[in-house]
């Protein structure tokens, strides 16, 4: 045979489970040990197809009585006999096979995130120690802001402190995992990921909370709260499963996205199903603390903004006694 012919056992999402490959034809597919390529599948004949030269020198597969069948994919019909080009799928049962030969394309290798590709900076351990300190850091900001009574320098550093010691522990979870599916743990990358997603939410949240960009307590707000943290937690997960797992990036994507989104959507309708309001903070802006730089409220503004707080404070005193 002057050409090398493989025979690849598919999946039911086409992926490569088993390659066999033809030294001789004609050669024989089925249950049985006599086969060169044996299949285990209880719906497949002990011989159950043949695989041969036709007299022009293509290849045809051919039924050999079996009980299920030969059916070329994606046609419904059973089929005595059918030629088959590389590339052509046909089943046997309940298993798909493929018909390929040496000079047949595959696709380009995966990109290995743990692997050193020329060009690429791997992450140092000084810029991954600057962006967790500069994350905890904003994280005892927006606490110090948020926060109406006195704050101690202590409680600020013991909350970022709780704070860091959950993202090393969220990072060496993933990094279990991918000791599990990759061989590697990867630690130090997925820190890296779940630091730089963190500062870039607090970032966020300083940008709103400073820049006065949306009024606190509106339905605005508190949709573009939840948005941001189902993007926040989708970029995570979309980060640490291209460390841990071998997945293309659109699959990657949905992933990332559904779950996501599914687990905020899970505590919003905890919360709604609990007679709780979808936001959680009061529907009155105010600045707790004076902010160097910050925009100065007129004497004429506090007092609207004065009476506004009592207004909703005596609607949800109302709503509350009903």
């Amino acid at each position: 045979m002057d050409r090398l012919i493989f025979v690849e056992v598919l999946d039911r999402r086409g992926r490569v489970v088993q390659r066999a490959r033809l030294d001789a034809l004609p050669a024989t597919v089925g249950r049985g040990y006599r086969n060169t390529v044996i299949l285990d599948d209880r719906y497949v004949s002990p011989e159950h197809v043949r695989i041969a030269l036709a007299d022009d020198g293509s290849l045809v597969v051919e039924d050999l009585g079996s009980a299920n069948g030969l059916f070329l994919e994606p046609g419904p019909e059973r089929v005595a006999r059918a030629a088959v080009r590389p590339g052509a799928v046909f089943r046997v049962g309940h298993t798909l096979l493929r018909v390929a030969t040496a000079e047949q394309d595959v696709a380009p290798a995966a990109l290995d995130p743990a692997a050193a590709v020329p060009g690429r900076r791997r992450t140092s351990r000084r810029a991954l120690a600057l962006a967790l300190a500069a994350a905890l850091g904003l994280s005892m900001l927006l606490s110090y802001l948020g926060t109406y009574g006195e704050t101690s320098a202590a409680a600020l550093i013991a909350d970022a402190l709780t704070l860091g010691a959950g993202l090393v522990s969220w990072s060496g979870a993933w990094a279990l995992v991918t000791r599990v599916t990759a061989q590697r743990f990867g630690f130090g990358q997925h820190l890296a990921v779940v630091a730089g997603v963190f500062l870039a939410v607090e970032v966020a949240q300083l940008v709103l909370q400073l820049g006065d960009l949306i009024e606190s307590g509106t339905a605005l707000y508190s949709a573009t709260q939840t948005l941001l943290l189902v993007l926040a937690l989708a970029s995570a997960l979309y980060g640490h499963l291209r460390i841990a797992a071998a997945l293309s990036p659109g699959r990657r994507l949905a992933w990332a996205l559904g779950v996501a989104a599914a687990f905020v959507g899970l505590d919003e309708f905890t919360d709604f199903a609990q007679g709780r309001r979808f936001d959680r903070s009061p529907t009155f802006a105010g600045a707790v603390r004076p902010v160097a730089g910050a925009r100065a409220m007129s004497l004429d503004a506090f007092i609207a903004g004065a009476a506004e707080l009592q207004r909703s404070v005596d609607a949800q005193a109302d709503e509350s006694a009903r």
